[in-house]
């Protein structure tokens, strides 16, 4: 799946906010507190798996129908309004609802909503709202899906969903309105969790021998992550394959005597890992130049990069969204990871990737879209799909 086009309103600084013609990979430019992180921030909690209801005990469920946690300051502070408002576009490969379908079910789909489609892929616009129920919690509800651009969700006049209502008023199908709902269901869950944000938190800190759950990895447990993940004899295989993965991250060494000598020791080199443990820290050790080293020893740009490749690896997401790309890395590695992420788009290990950035250092490319983020004088943040980047915004007229 892919992101064409968004629209928001009503959250933080999203007021009346857009994006549109999205590409594979976008780069989101503009000051400080002009709105990126929230435009990011927005997606990812649109499509996170909700909770139906409070209860800190309850199973996270579907995307498009539960609570918002931690809504205290979620709603734009100057209008007053307690909802928001939004507005995705996707194109989706029929493949992929073949895949969560039956036979059966997925051809009476094809007979229905996708005549008069010769594509591979539909599109899918899905419109809501999150409603506030109080302080600290709101409410996420859809009011239409559209599929190739026909009714797949809709709200009666009594409030109630009417699920596939183009089957059900202009092209009667029995099994199609038998397992309705079922359908319904399962073709919206191939957008619960399918976006993975990335924030500036990317920090590795101190850690304790202690397991952690395959689904929980973070900056604050990433050692404890790994290590369960090696020790576990259930996840061990997904430990090997995680390196593999990794392993894959390579360095464009050509026409560089100075790059090739910094990534002989670089643990992208050789991955032999092990763990270490000192007056109950946990350690990850890396085989470096015939040394056994922490991942800490190698820098905080190389550990950056190993998280955000291991959490790609470990998310279901094909859309990633990064705060601040460039984070502890040189314009070299800058262009590394890119090139790497954009490689990942060609294996369809991913299918877009958004990236905020303050580095000069994308002045020079023209290889994605690029928007420009701005916040006017009543804390409004618009978008506005640029060419390049204005050359007066890296401009540095005077330092003080």
């Amino acid at each position: 799946m892919k992101l064409e086009s968004l629209k928001v309103d009503g959250f933080k600084s999203l007021v009346n906010t857009s994006l549109s013609s999205i590409a594979n990979l976008n780069m989101l430019y503009g000051y400080n507190n002009s709105g990126k992180s929230n435009i990011l921030k927005f997606i990812e909690l649109i499509f996170r798996a909700k909770k139906q209801n409070g209860d800190s005990s309850s199973e996270l469920l579907n995307f498009w129908d539960g609570i918002v946690e931690n809504a205290s300051f979620v709603f734009n502070a100057n209008t007053n309004n307690d909802t928001i408002s939004f507005e995705f576009r996707f194109k989706v490969q029929k493949s992929e609802i073949q895949l969560v379908v039956s036979t059966e079910l997925y051809t009476e789909i094809v007979n229905t909503y996708f005549v008069g489609n010769n594509h591979d892929y539909i599109q899918v616009i899905i419109k809501g709202e999150i409603k506030k129920l109080n302080f600290y919690s709101a409410q996420i509800k859809l009011i239409n899906v559209k599929v190739n651009a026909r009714n797949f969700y809709g709200v009666g006049e009594d409030s109630n969903p009417i699920y596939l209502g183009y089957v059900a008023d202009d092209n009667p199908n029995e099994l199609l309105l038998e397992y309705r709902f079922d359908v319904f269901q399962s073709v919206m869950s191939l957008f619960t969790d399918s976006v993975l944000l990335l924030d500036n938190d990317r920090y590795f800190g101190k850690e304790k021998t202690e397991f952690v759950k395959y689904g929980e990895l973070s900056p604050r447990n990433f050692n404890r992550w790994l290590y369960s993940l090696s020790m576990n004899p259930e996840t061990h295989s997904i430990y090997k394959e995680l390196f593999v993965f990794i392993s894959k991250f390579k360095v464009t060494l050509a026409g560089n005597p100075e790059l090739k000598e910094c990534e002989a020791n670089s643990p992208f080199i050789k991955n032999e890992l092990s763990f270490s443990q000192s007056q109950d820290e946990l350690f990850t050790m890396f085989e470096s130049n015939g040394k056994r080293l922490p991942i800490s020893n190698f820098g905080t740009g190389i550990q950056q990069i190993f998280y955000i490749l291991a959490k790609i690896f470990s998310s279901n997401a094909k859309i990633i969204l990064i705060e601040e790309i460039e984070l502890n890395l040189s314009p070299k590695y800058q262009a590394e990871i890119l090139k790497h992420l954009k490689e990942l788009i060609a294996e369809n290990k991913i299918s877009q990737v958004f990236f905020t950035t303050h580095s000069k250092y994308f002045n020079f490319r023209n290889d994605f879209s690029i928007y420009e983020v701005r916040i006017n004088s009543d804390g409004e943040t618009t978008s506005s799909k640029m060419p390049a980047v204005r050359k007066s915004f890296f401009a540095v007229k005077s330092l003080e």
